[in-house]
């Protein structure tokens, strides 16, 4: 697994990416993970955080080797940063969150501590759209919708509040 957090000069995350490799591969494999930005505030620092194993799980002998680490930054505006109409609400939020799914019927949202860790993964639809979060903790988390194919749909930060 790999997180990275892009963060601005006061230490809020602006973006975020989540790769979570489920094989084991034995030659060189390249893999793309996109950004997805929070907001229109300007990163000052990147944080990587890399895993050979599952962090909840770690295995023994697990081996990760990294090579031409790649980071490209690409402008954005903000027609195309708001263009989805994916968002989630409120935030902060309580108990349960909504998703906005823009044009999207179906998506997995998944749930990351700031660590990486995923701690909660629901499919929703636009009529059930909202998930509980009753049972974590306090703190600031990182939500990312995905598709059916597991391609990205929109990534964001939570703060989860009493």
């Amino acid at each position: 697994m790999i997180a990275v957090l892009l963060n601005d000069n006061t230490g809020d995350t602006v973006g975020a990416a989540i790769f979570e490799g489920n094989t084991t591969v034995s030659t060189w494999t390249q893999f793309t993970q996109p950004v997805q930005y929070l907001n229109q505030d300007i990163p000052t620092t990147l944080q990587i955080t890399m895993f050979a194993s599952d962090p909840t799980n770690p295995q023994d002998g697990s081996t990760v080797f990294f090579d031409e680490l790649d980071y490209e930054s690409l402008t954005v505006g903000i027609e195309d940063y708001n263009q989805a109409g994916v968002n989630a609400y409120p935030n902060p939020v309580i108990d349960d969150v909504g998703f906005n799914l823009g044009s999207n019927e179906l998506a997995t949202v998944n749930i990351y501590n700031i660590l990486g860790t995923s701690v909660l993964q629901e499919t929703i639809t636009r009529e059930q759209n909202s998930v509980s979060l009753r049972f974590i903790s306090n703190g600031t988390y990182i939500w990312q919708l995905t598709t059916r194919q597991g391609e990205p749909i929109k990534t964001g930060k939570l703060i989860k509040t009493n």
